[in-house]
Order: C-alpha cells, then sequence, then structure tokens
C-alpha cells in the first residue's frame, strides 16, 4: 500500500509428491513446477506495473490484485485459474488456466484435447460466433465484434487461438475463456 497504489497477492505454489502418485510423480513434478514458474512471472510482471505506477509519488490511483482457485481437483484433473486484475481509471482482468492430466502428470492444452488435423480451432470458433449471434439477437444491448460491418477487420473475432484458456464446468462441459478484447 503506497497510499494511491494498493497490491494485494495471493500467489498460489504448487506442490506435487512422488509419494502420491509414484507412476506420475515425475511427470506431475514438472508440470509443477513449469505452472508455479509462468505464475511467478506473471505476478511479477503484474507487480512491476504497480511499482511503476508507485514513483509517480501520489499522482496515480491504482489498484492490483492477484488472486487464484482451484476450478477442478478431481482423481483425474486438476486445473487452477490464476486471477491479475489492474484498475487504475479502468480495468482489465487477466485470466489465466493451468491444467494438468493427473493420470499421466502432463500439463494439458486445448489442442491436446482433439486430434491433430481436426481443425478444433475453427470448428470451436464458429460455434463460439453461432452463440454470440443468438446472444445478440436475444438482448440488444450486447455487442460481441464478429463482423467487419461493425469494426475494423483486425479487431473481428474469427477463432479461437491454439493457447486458448479453457476449463471444463462442473457438468463436463467445455467452457472457452475469451480474454477481453480478443480477436
Amino acid at each position: 500500500d503506497a497510499g494511491t497504489v494498493t497490491a494485494q497477492v495471493r500467489e498460489p505454489k504448487l506442490v506435487c509428491s512422488s509419494a502420491d502418485a509414484p507412476e506420475v510423480g515425475c511427470a506431475a513434478e514438472k508440470s509443477a513446477m513449469e505452472i508455479n514458474a509462468e505464475v511467478e512471472q506473471l505476478t511479477n510482471e503484474a507487480l512491476a506495473w504497480v511499482q511503476e505506477l508507485c514513483t509517480l509519488n501520489g499522482v496515480a490511483y491504482a489498484n492490483l490484485s492477484v488472486d487464484y482457485a482451484v476450478i477442478t481437483n478431481t482423481d483425474g484433473w486438476f486445473t487452477l485459474r490464476l486471477n491479475i486484475c489492474r484498475s487504475a481509471g479502468t480495468g482489465t482482468q487477466q485470466l489465466v488456466y493451468y491444467h494438468i492430466d493427473k493420470t499421466t502428470g502432463e500439463r494439458v492444452e486445448l489442442g491436446d484435447l482433439f486430434r491433430p488435423g481436426s481443425g478444433y480451432a475453427a470448428a470451436i470458433g464458429e460455434e463460439l460466433r453461432r452463440q454470440m449471434r443468438e446472444q445478440m439477437a436475444a438482448d440488444p444491448g450486447l455487442c460481441y465484434w464478429i463482423d467487419e460491418e461493425q469494426v475494423p477487420a483486425d479487431w473481428v473475432f474469427r477463432q479461437i487461438r491454439p493457447d486458448q484458456n479453457f476449463y471444463f464446468a462442473p457438468d463436463g462441459t467445455l467452457r472457452i475463456v475469451l480474454d477481453e478484447y480478443q480477436a
């Protein structure tokens, strides 16, 4: 707390014991170490933003919040969500999801869930665009940038990225998480 600039940081640290699952121990430990390093890097970048604002000596009003939640922790799957919220006049929220297949100990990204060459990114992108159109038709106050007539072409959402954030809802439904202003 620097008066006009504050930061609340709760950084997770994944711990994996080979005794818990000796058959996947090394892979799980490696996955946990990789995730911890990435979380630490993102947290340090956010803290550097706060420190830069502190150098303005009371001119800036800002808040940083870094927190996390365990979304899924079953016998076969683990998902951690990192939440980074920055506010300084306006706010931005960054959500990053990390997944571990507990049967193998390996990290999992969205592309790992589909066969190579399946075209999953385009298919999911088209389904998301369909859902966005449906939601806009039901609510005239809602607007997604999915048509070039609305906004510049490079702002239009077309399909998901290969490293797209996702998670599984409690009912097992795949949920795609789009970043703010993702095109």
